[in-house]
C-alpha cells in the first residue's frame, strides 16, 4: 500500500531510522575518542605542564592587560640610576645588543623575555625599588614594552627613558670632545 506522499513501501523502508544495534556502534566508537582525547590531555598536560607554577603563570600573563602606568624620564634618569645602587636600571634591548654595549651597571631584561622569567629574576626585588627602563633608541619601544610588564608584575616605581643608548652613545661622545 503506498504512503500518504505517493512512494511506496520500499522507500519508506530506507527512511527507517538506526538500528539499535548500530546506535549502540555509533555510541561506543563516540565514546572511544573521547577517551582517547581525555587520556591524550591529561597525559599532555603532565608531560608538558608546568602544574605546579599554572596559577602563577596564568596570572602573571594576565597581569600585563591590568597594569597601571610608568613615568617616562630621560638620559638623566638614567645617568642617575647607574651612579646609584638603591637604583635598578634595565636595559630592555635583545641580549646581542646589550653584549655589544650598554650604560655602566644596567642589567639585561630584554624585550623577549616571558613575564614569568621576570618575575622569578626581579623576585628578590621590593616592589618600589625605583627601576628606569631604556632600549636602543627615541623610536624604540622596547623600554614601553618591558616598563609595562614590570608594572604589572607590581612594581611601582617605573621609569621609561623617551631616549636610548643611541642617544646616550652621542651625549658621551659630546662630553668627550669638549
Amino acid at each position: 500500500m503506498p504512503h500518504a506522499s505517493g512512494r511506496g513501501d520500499s522507500d519508506a523502508a530506507k527512511r527507517r531510522p538506526l538500528s539499535r544495534a548500530r546506535h549502540a556502534g555509533v555510541f561506543k566508537q563516540c565514546c572511544g575518542v573521547c577517551a582517547a582525547s581525555l587520556i591524550l590531555c591529561v597525559a599532555g598536560n603532565l608531560a608538558f605542564g608546568d602544574l605546579i607554577h599554572h596559577r602563577e603563570g596564568v596570572v602573571v600573563a594576565t597581569a600585563v592587560s591590568r597594569s597601571g602606568n610608568f613615568r617616562v624620564g630621560t638620559l638623566a634618569d638614567a645617568a642617575q640610576a647607574a651612579a646609584r645602587g638603591d637604583m635598578l636600571l634595565v636595559d630592555a634591548r635583545r641580549v646581542e645588543d646589550y653584549q655589544l654595549g650598554t650604560i655602566d651597571g644596567a642589567v639585561n631584561i630584554p624585550v623577549t623575555a616571558s613575564p614569568w622569567a621576570m618575575s622569578k629574576y626581579l623576585q628578590h626585588l621590593d616592589r618600589d625599588t625605583p627601576v628606569v627602563v631604556f632600549c636602543q633608541s627615541a623610536a624604540c619601544g622596547y623600554d614601553e614594552t618591558v616598563g609595562t610588564q614590570l608594572v604589572s608584575l607590581g612594581f611601582t616605581n617605573v621609569t621609561v627613558c623617551d631616549e636610548g643608548w643611541r642617544e646616550y652613545r652621542e651625549s658621551a661622545r659630546g662630553n668627550n670632545s669638549r
